[in-house]
């Protein structure tokens, strides 16, 4: 038990001591971390080399007893050798078990992590307790007091080692608060990477859409200057009195349509096919077969079938005459010099738009990594709790 002394003995004063709660500000907890997980390593350094000098004890102490437990002389014993040979595999194979313990408990100490030390000790003497049972209660049949001196030396090692887990468990719990803690503020420093660069893709976008908006409000006075000067003016309303025109002379044709006879045109050219087929296209679609040729063909058949009549003949004279105008009009009209200018505009609002959109994007994905940052600092302030540190995001508070 000197050991386990020593290691009482290098955390006297930390027991002893009522731990005191500390104020840090949340800046100041990346070098904290990295002073208390230097301490638990140096810690677990510590109780990790105690554990294997108990290993290394015990192995020594362990051997000796099963050299006694070898030499004893079942022979000598008075009982039928049935007893003997089940005493000799008995001691046989405890021995094995016990040789298969020892080099597990070696392949341990290569071991740095105390968690898992412990729980890899733990392991090889629950399977040891398992199997070895039944053997172990075959040799005490004759060696009982040589085979107890080997059990007591296994208790005594196991309560070392149970002892140390209890003083020094709360480096388990320790060691998983600052890597955790460490963890998500590594995370929290990554957020910051992609914040940074965030609000440098939210600067440049938000240069790009000042730039187009200077852009578009140079273009939008331009197209405004465009439709204020007068020839521009004189354009629109040539364009607006062809409209009207086409519209009056697509009623005089709708009139002029109501004033022929194409029952009686239809009768006197029913034996005519080809005749027919002409009066059955101007039946069905007046205004567009009269388009094609001003009226010429359907004068002719009104004059072969005698239904021409002055009233008629004046109209299509002044529809005809109308259309000659207007086609001359229409000439007249330049290109609009506003097409170039409005296309321009229209490229320059979906770009505005699709960065906008893209800035509104941008906003939301900072809200959301701002969350995680704060729900990671929340994390951390809990596991900082645990070891008696309390972090708050303030300036003035009493450093480490």
């Amino acid at each position: 038990m000197g050991i386990l002394n020593l290691l009482k003995n290098i955390f006297k004063e930390a027991e002893e001591k009522e731990p005191k709660r500390i104020k840090v500000n949340l800046s100041e907890i990346k070098p904290i971390l990295d002073k208390n997980k230097e301490k638990i390593q140096e810690r677990e350094d510590s109780i990790i080399s105690l554990i294997k000098t108990n290993i290394d004890s015990f192995s020594k102490d362990i051997q000796e007893k099963v050299e006694i437990v070898e030499k004893v002389d079942i022979e000598s014993k008075e009982k039928n050798n049935k007893i003997k040979a089940i005493v000799y595999e008995g001691r046989k194979k405890y021995i094995e078990f016990i040789e298969r313990l020892m080099d597990n408990l070696e392949e341990h100490k290569n071991i740095d992590n105390f968690q898992e030390i412990i729980e890899n000790i733990n392991y090889s003497f629950s399977k040891f307790n398992e199997s070895s049972m039944k053997s172990y209660e075959r040799a005490t049949v004759l060696i009982g007091k040589e085979m107890g001196a080997i059990k007591e030396s296994l208790k005594k090692f196991s309560k070392e080692i149970l002892e140390i887990y209890n003083e020094n468990k709360n480096i388990i719990s320790e060691k998983k608060s600052i890597l955790f803690s460490e963890s998500k503020l590594n995370e929290n420093l990554e957020i910051q990477d992609k914040l940074n660069k965030i609000d440098e893709e939210s600067n440049e976008l938000k240069t790009k859409i000042k730039e187009k908006e200077n852009i578009l409000n140079e273009k939008l006075t331009i197209l405004n200057k465009i439709k204020n000067s007068e020839e521009y003016i004189k354009n629109i309303q040539l364009k607006e009195s062809i409209i009207i025109k086409e519209e009056e002379i697509k009623n005089q044709i709708s009139q002029l349509r109501q004033d022929i006879d194409f029952k009686s045109l239809s009768s006197f050219f029913h034996i005519f096919p080809e005749k027919m087929n002409y009066i059955k296209r101007y039946k069905e679609s007046f205004l567009l077969e009269f388009k094609e040729d001003r009226g010429k063909s359907l004068v002719n058949l009104l004059n072969e079938a005698g239904l021409n009549n002055d009233k008629i003949s004046e109209q299509i004279k002044n529809i005809s005459m109308k259309e000659e105008i207007l086609e001359k009009q229409k000439k007249e009209i330049k290109e609009d010099p506003t097409n170039l200018v409005s296309s321009e505009i229209e490229t320059l609002k979906e770009n505005i738009k699709n960065w906008n959109d893209e800035l509104d994007w941008i906003e939301k994905r900072t809200e959301k990594l701002k969350e995680d940052e704060k729900r990671n600092t929340q994390k951390i302030k809990e596991e900082f709790k645990k070891i008696n540190i309390d972090i708050e995001e303030k300036d003035n508070f009493k450093q480490i």
